[in-house]
This record gives C-alpha cells, structure tokens and sequence, in this order.
C-alpha cells in the first residue's frame, strides 16, 4: 500500500493537472454540528491537497467553496482566485470554521446550481463543470439531494459524493454520478480523508484509468 501510494504521488507531480484542461469545480462542505472543528480542519486539509495538484487560472482551473449547515456559505467564487498559491492560502484559512447546525445537503446543492455556477459567480461559458459534495451524515433538510443533484446533472455537471462513514452510502449514491464505483468515495472517519487523494485527483483531470485509480475509493485505512 505504503509502496503504491508513492508511486501514485510520483505521477501525480508529473501530470501538472490542468494543462491544457479547463474545468469549474465547486467543493460543497458540510460544516454542521456533527463535523467537530477538528474534523472539519481534516476535511480542509484533504481539499487543501487535492488543489495543490491542480493548475489554477483562467485558462486552467477554477475554484470555489460553499460551506452549509442549514444554511450555504459561499467561501469565494469561482473567479475569486487565479493563482494555485492565493486559492490555496484562502483554503487553509478556512481552517478553525465553526461547526454548528443541520445538514442540508439538498439545499446546497440547489444553491450550486441556482447562484455558484452563474456567469456572475465566474463560470465560464463552454467549460466542463465538477461538483465535490464532502458530508458526514444524512440530509435532514426539506430538498432531497439525489433530486438537487440530478437537477444539477441535466445541466452537464459531474458530481462526485465523499463521505465519511457509511452510514449514509445510499444518499452518497443518490447524489453521485454514475457508476458510483467511480463517482461515490468514502472513510470511516476524517482522519483517513487524505487517503482518498489517488482517487479523486486523477477523476478531476480524466487521468483515472493511468495506473488503477478506483481501487481507492475506499482504502485501507490501517
């Protein structure tokens, strides 16, 4: 495992995801009373590490995050930052977020749809479009998410579902693209999220199949 992961790492550094690759990607984090501040950080620190092997600009990636609870967040706009150093300094100060509140995951992902990915937030015209959604726990909100998400899939977005816990692998179905083999990723808990980088940084860059990427979807965690 240890000997594998190297060698993805290795590649990793040389694919210099966003070359020549222009996509709009909206990480959707779950930050309410269940996340624990610290867990919330390991969730930062995964998204931190995943965006450092993307090239960020405007004829690269682009960026945003939306935070919610029982109510949205928007952290910073997909056009807020064009460099990798000033997105990745504006995640790691999200780093010390309180926690608080209900999960509703369904009225995040209506908000994705409805106000992020709009012209005035900085999505581009023509330009394939990724959501991240990052929960803990089941949806306790009035719009269901596999609805919202399938109304974000019938504009042309892939929606990829990370969870921690199994607990509510169902609704991470729900809301994934399919397959869910290759859309849904999951933990037992925060601090195994990092684990989770083979798997989703290629998917980002369609690099998936270079050296048996979906193998890591749910890895070893010990």
């Amino acid at each position: 495992m240890l000997k594998h992961l190297l060698f993805i790492n290795f590649v990793l550094q040389r694919i210099h995801l966003g070359d020549s690759l222009l996509k709009d990607v909206v990480y959707v984090i779950d930050r309410s009373g269940s996340v624990t501040g610290s867990n919330f950080n390991e969730a930062v620190n995964f998204i931190y590490m995943v965006t450092e092997y993307l090239t960020i600009g405007n004829d690269a990636f682009m960026v945003s995050i939306v935070t919610y609870s029982g109510s949205n967040r928007l952290e910073f706009a997909l056009n807020t930052y064009s460099t990798n150093t000033s997105l990745l300094a504006a995640i790691n100060g999200l780093s010390g977020t309180v926690t608080t509140g209900n999960t509703h995951t369904g009225e995040a992902l209506q908000y994705v749809q409805s106000d992020i990915l709009q012209i005035s937030n900085g999505a581009r015209t023509g330009v394939d479009k990724v959501v991240v959604v990052l929960t803990d726990g089941a949806s306790n909100g009035a719009i269901d998410p596999g609805a919202a998400a399938d109304s974000l899939r019938s504009d042309g977005v892939e929606v990829f579902a990370v969870g921690i816990g199994t607990s509510h692998l169902i609704e991470l179905q729900d809301i994934a693209n399919d397959p869910a083999s290759y859309h849904v990723m999951y933990v037992s808990e925060f601090i195994y999220l990092c684990g989770l980088i083979p798997a989703l940084v290629p998917k980002l860059g369609n690099y998936s199949d270079i050296i048996g990427y979906r193998n890591f979807n749910n890895p070893l965690e010990k």
